[in-house]
């Protein structure tokens, strides 16, 4: 039988008010330490706050206590996500419905996490799995619809979406993955429109955040024509990503040999894709009209993406221009460092950066000081540090690519 506690608390819940539901909650384990709803509860209040480390233990000592409840499992996977564990959000779904194979929303969730690292068949399937249990299940329809678009088939993508919206006009996550699929089709203004209503009923959702800060810059062309290219990445599958991103690179270096600042361009095609959330945050806090919309966690990593891009484009121009071999080097450093340092920086609040990329940013500014006083003594822009760093920094997109190659 429920408490009195509880049923405010989940109230609460309904309400959207996080914070409040968590007293009472504590204040029912503060008589029953070990009831494993209540433990559910509270795990996933912390998770709508994006309270992730908090998160964490309490489903972990809550799986202690009940090992058979398949809600904990779910929470358990969608913390692992949160986190970028994406093999581990996939086994611990796998557990939740191994305990309770009849819930569709476990299969919506399996296709969430595969269609975020562009396994779009798999994503699909997993999708309709989850329909074949409940046809009108909105999560499921909203996962089938992203898939069959990046599969191509636009039509009955629109077609899931605006069967969802209009049986549920207020759900949030329809309305924002509409905007989306509005934006990639080239129709940023309906798309500001859409992402706006998702906000409406959800303002804290950060996918909405991100579709409303490039929905507002592709107003302008240079932003627009970026954004095509990296929605274009987007839909090629893992393989294909990776080849175009290593030709773009090789083709480059060939056509440095005649005009080096095409090289430059290529380059920066290769890595559009990474710089796109965080320049589209920078951008957009120069605008003080749209300035709410933007996240302000991610507001210190815009500032630094910002800087280090601005150093690295006016390091190489000056290269171009003046052919003072240095400033190659310095290019050369920043960018080969930028991807690693936003990777740092946009971890989710309170996880600790990988060591593994601390060491890479080390190693990277070493070589890089290392490559600029050889460059000075022996006026060879391309030193085998430099040559080193542009592998290192290659090798980093690669690893970036391949980390989610064993999701089966």
């Amino acid at each position: 039988m429920t408490s009195a506690v509880i049923q405010r608390a989940q109230i609460l819940i309904e309400q959207r008010r996080f914070q409040d539901a968590i007293s009472y909650i504590l204040e029912h384990l503060a008589s029953l330490p070990n009831n494993s709803y209540a433990l559910y509860l509270l795990a996933f209040c912390h998770i709508q706050l994006q309270q992730i480390d908090e998160a964490e233990i309490v489903v972990n000592n809550a799986l202690a206590i009940d090992p058979t409840r398949d809600t904990l499992f779910f929470l358990k996977a969608r913390i692992a996500f949160m986190k970028d564990e994406y093999q581990d959000a996939i086994q611990a779904i796998k557990e939740a419905i191994a305990i309770n194979p009849q819930e569709a929303d476990y299969f919506a969730f399996w296709s969430q996490v595969l269609l975020s690292k562009s396994f779009y068949k798999e994503g699909l399937a997993k999708a309709e799995e989850g329909l074949a249990l409940a046809p009108e299940h909105e999560n499921c329809l909203n996962m089938r619809s992203n898939a069959l678009y990046y599969l191509g088939k636009k039509d009955a993508a629109f077609s899931d979406l605006k069967d969802v919206l209009s049986r549920n006009p207020e759900d949030a996550y329809s309305h924002a993955s509409l905007g989306w699929k509005r934006l990639e089709a080239g129709d940023h203004r309906q798309a500001v429109e859409d992402f706006r209503e998702s906000l409406r009923l959800h303002p804290n959702q950060l996918w909405s955040k991100r579709g409303a800060l490039q929905a507002l810059q592709a107003r302008y062309l240079i932003f627009r024509q970026i954004l095509k290219y990296t929605f274009f990445m987007k839909r090629q599958g893992l393989f294909i990503q990776l080849f175009l991103i290593v030709g773009i690179l090789v083709l480059g270096h060939l056509i440095s040999q005649v005009f080096f600042p095409l090289y430059l361009l290529f380059a920066m095609m290769a890595v559009a894709p990474w710089l796109m959330d965080p320049l589209s945050d920078l951008f957009l806090r120069f605008h003080l009209k749209e300035r709410p919309i933007a996240a302000e966690e991610q507001s210190g990593l815009s500032s630094l993406t910002g800087i280090l891009f601005n150093i690295a484009i006016t390091a190489a121009v000056g290269y171009c221009v003046t052919a003072i071999h240095p400033l190659l080097g310095l290019a050369a450093i920043i960018g080969g460092m930028m991807l690693p340092v936003i990777n740092v920086f946009s971890t989710y609040d309170g996880r600790p950066p990988s060591t593994i990329i601390i060491c890479y940013i080390l190693i990277i500014a070493a070589m890089g000081i290392t490559g600029i006083g050889i460059t000075i003594a022996s006026r060879d822009p391309f030193s085998i540090c430099m040559s080193v760093i542009v592998i290192a920094a290659f090798i980093y997109q690669l690893l970036a690519k391949f980390v989610f190659s064993q999701k089966k």
